[in-house]
């Protein structure tokens, strides 16, 4: 897979749902969080991003990776595992490409969160 390219995917809805169905309201509790955590992640990411620095910005894609990943958010998981591995390599050039996306991906994917509390647990 180019790690460029536009994913298309922004939530495993199936995964999520297997989720609904074992935690309940709690996976309710923690998509709200998400949607607090997930913004000052970003942050991080373009502060570290804009001052070139690779080891925070490695460790802050890594976090984004998994909270978003284990909740089903497919599209920024996989891009924030791609910004990742761009920063171990030292690439500034596809770390700023991959932080545009990223910043892109943010809403798209808090939307979606968003829309499937609002239908699955009333909020």
């Amino acid at each position: 897979m180019d790690r460029l390219e536009r994913f298309e995917t922004i939530l495993d809805l199936p995964a999520l749902n297997e989720l609904h169905q074992l935690l309940g309201a709690d996976l309710c509790d923690i998509v709200t969080q998400l949607g607090v955590q997930l913004p000052a992640q970003f942050d991080e990411v373009s502060v570290a991003s804009a001052a070139g620095d690779f080891v925070a910005i490695r460790s802050v894609a890594h976090n984004i990776k998994g909270s978003v990943g284990n909740m089903g958010g497919v599209a920024l998981s996989r891009a924030a595992a791609a910004l990742e591995e761009a920063a171990l390599e030292h690439d500034s050039a596809l770390v700023m490409r991959l932080t545009e996306q990223i910043a892109v991906l943010v809403p798209e994917t808090l939307a979606a969160f968003e829309s499937f509390v609002r239908e699955r647990c009333g909020n």
